[in-house]
């Protein structure tokens, strides 16, 4: 008995659930727009009560047809009527439109904003081309359920209400037998929602494999090409937009299933107003004709808003899913949120970053990416982290600019916990270069300077020339004003590196991030940029995370992390005398250097100018 009521009990939840939205709907987006859907509604009420005069006037013009005045006095209402219901017409369609653009436009930014809100640890559980199906069409969906909800239950409601109203008045006894139909249409169709939630989740399942699998051509043509992907790819094309494509057929096949019901249910109300008016009639008690025309007019006139109707709980049951679905998205709580009452870094502080017994955890990993990590890195010195794949060092990077928070434990930037502190001055403080170069679709110079508004061209022609960026810059058709392909497609990998260094450069930040930033670049452009690197990171808190030890042989203080701990540190010539960690990556390298060459360390404290930290930004060369 009691797993008997458990569907029973699912579909409470959900009424309630789809209750919930529809109130959230009108509370969020009709107040905003209420003069445009106030006039819309006012119009869907004058096309109800011309629709209702329609019928009830055809029998006035049936008794008229002796009367050539009174003929032509209905004529000219008739014509009346419907010029009033036209503009009408028009007024609702525009109103309506524009409030719906209006929220539609309303609702993008709304959820991109909530997007732009989230932490990294919220697009490691989602995947993009769910995002893109969930606000593609959920914020389209979010306008259909109020224009359905509107227009269903003022216009067609009301036009329904009308006509039958004038049933009523004409023919009463006929118009009770022809409503006791209505329980079986709602029967009917309730059954028919049972299936709209299942497909409509089904369907917009299988949107989110299509998009994601143009994602993934766009993004790996180069390895389908290499691979000969093509047929398989092309295969998996096929199968989602065929799951999508029955999806769909089965949808509107529900939504078509409302019309032969309809339709049947209408045929027979008129088959029962002809019997019972024959019945009537042979028993002496006879309509007029005016009568049984202004009925049967009013039942025809009925029928296009009962369809409607009747299909709108289906579409309405598909598109409150989507709407549904959509604010999963924007209720989802921050994963990072700031402090109610942040303080800012001092953007010209010391710049000292310490962790303080860190633990931290991915997702439901059961293993700590980093465990009980203390860590100082001194201000205004080149620490570099090293280690074997997967042993934490990125972690420790993400950590810093707070894309996560620790489990357990702090990460401070000049004693200031990073959870007490503004990302704006966060962001300010640290530049980062990563291994994974991003560029938008914007020009050069655009790139250079994304986050940073006050500059001149010159300050980016610097930016770009201590990045070895300028010379093939440049080269380039438009030069700083090229615009780059989508992710920079257009450019090397190298390329792609240096104008991240360059947008680095042209911060002048307090602390300097680079996470394998020279791992793109030939040996050329890898000896230019460590000179750059090597003078940007004076008076600078520099911290790089690096494979290639070649790049780091200058570094005041090396970090092995292994396991997600300090194995050890010290600078790289006191690790090279050991036998540690890193004199074994040392020694796989073959790096070909004298560890204890004059050139291969920085110099000592005193070798650091009094003119305070570089800035290639404002150099004459």
């Amino acid at each position: 008995m009691r797993i008997a009521l458990i569907p029973k009990l699912i579909r409470e939840l959900r009424k309630k659930a789809d209750q919930s939205i529809v109130a959230r709907l009108v509370k969020e987006n009709f107040k905003e727009h209420r003069v445009n859907y106030f006039l819309a509604m006012i119009s869907m009420l004058v096309v109800s009560g011309m629709t209702a005069a329609t019928a009830l006037i055809v029998k006035n013009l049936l008794e008229a047809t002796d009367d050539a005045t009174r003929m032509l006095t209905i004529a000219g209402v008739v014509c009346a009527i419907f010029i009033v219901k036209g503009v009408a017409g028009y007024m609702q369609i525009f109103m309506m439109s524009k409030a719906g653009f209006a929220i539609v436009a309303s609702q993008r930014r709304r959820i991109y904003d909530a997007l732009l809100a989230q932490g990294v640890s919220f697009y490691d559980r989602k995947k993009s081309s769910d995002l893109v199906a969930r606000v593609s069409r959920g914020t389209d969906a979010i306008r259909g359920v109020i224009d359905t909800l509107i227009t269903t239950y003022i216009r067609d409601l009301t036009s329904v209400i009308g006509l039958t109203a004038v049933m009523i008045y004409q023919l009463p006894w006929v118009s009770l037998l022809i409503l006791a139909l209505g329980p079986i249409t709602v029967f009917a169709i309730r059954r028919i929602l049972k299936r709209v939630d299942a497909l409509s989740s089904e369907e917009l399942q299988g949107y989110s494999r299509i998009v994601e699998l143009i994602q993934e051509t766009a993004a790996g043509i180069n390895v389908v090409k290499a691979f000969s992907l093509e047929n398989q790819m092309r295969r998996d094309m096929h199968d989602a937009v065929t799951d999508v494509e029955s999806k769909q057929n089965s949808l509107i096949r529900l939504q078509a299933a409302t019309s032969p019901i309809v339709e049947t249910l209408t045929g027979v109300a008129i088959a029962s107003v002809f019997m019972f008016v024959s019945l009537r009639s042979s028993l002496g008690d006879t309509a007029s004709a005016g009568q049984l025309v202004s009925f049967i007019t009013a039942l025809l006139l009925v029928y296009t808003p009962a369809r409607r109707i009747a299909r709108s709980r289906v579409q309405l049951h598909s598109r409150l899913n989507m709407v549904r679905r959509l604010y999963d998205v924007i209720d989802t709580p921050l994963s990072i949120q700031e402090a109610e009452e942040p303080k800012n870094i001092a953007l010209d502080g010391a710049g000292e970053v310490r962790f303080e017994n860190v633990r931290f955890t991915y997702g439901k990993s059961k293993k700590a990416a980093l465990k009980d990590l203390s860590l100082v890195f001194p201000s205004g010195k080149f620490t570099a982290i090293v280690g074997p794949s997967g042993s934490g060092k990125s972690t420790i990077i993400n950590l810093i600019l707070r894309l996560y928070d620790p489990a357990k434990g702090n990460v401070l930037i000049d004693n200031l916990p990073l959870r007490e502190a503004s990302f704006a001055s966060l962001r300010a403080m640290v530049s980062y270069v990563s291994q994974d170069v991003f560029l938008f679709a914007d020009t050069v110079e655009r790139n250079i300077t994304a986050g940073r508004q006050d500059f001149t061209r010159k300050q980016v022609i610097n930016a770009a020339k201590a990045a070895d960026a300028h010379g093939f810059i440049m080269e380039m058709k438009n030069g700083y004003e090229t615009v780059l392909h989508d992710k920079g497609s257009n450019l090397s990998g190298g390329q792609r590196q240096r104008l991240a260094i360059a947008r680095a450069i042209i911060r002048q930040s307090r602390i300097l991030i680079l996470d394998e930033a020279t791992s793109s670049l030939d040996a050329y452009s890898e000896e230019a940029i460590k000179n750059a690197i090597d003078e940007l990171s004076h008076n600078r808190t520099t911290i790089v995370v690096a494979h290639r030890l070649s790049t780091i042989m200058k570094a005041d203080k090396v970090v092995v992390i292994v396991d997600g701990q300090v194995a050890e540190s010290g600078s790289p010539s006191e690790l090279l005398l050991g036998r540690g960690v890193f004199r074994e990556l040392y020694d796989k390298q073959d790096l070909s250097i004298d560890p204890f060459e004059e050139n291969g360390f920085p110099a000592d404290d005193d070798g650091v100018g009094e003119n305070g930290r570089y800035d290639p930004t404002l150099s004459s060369h």
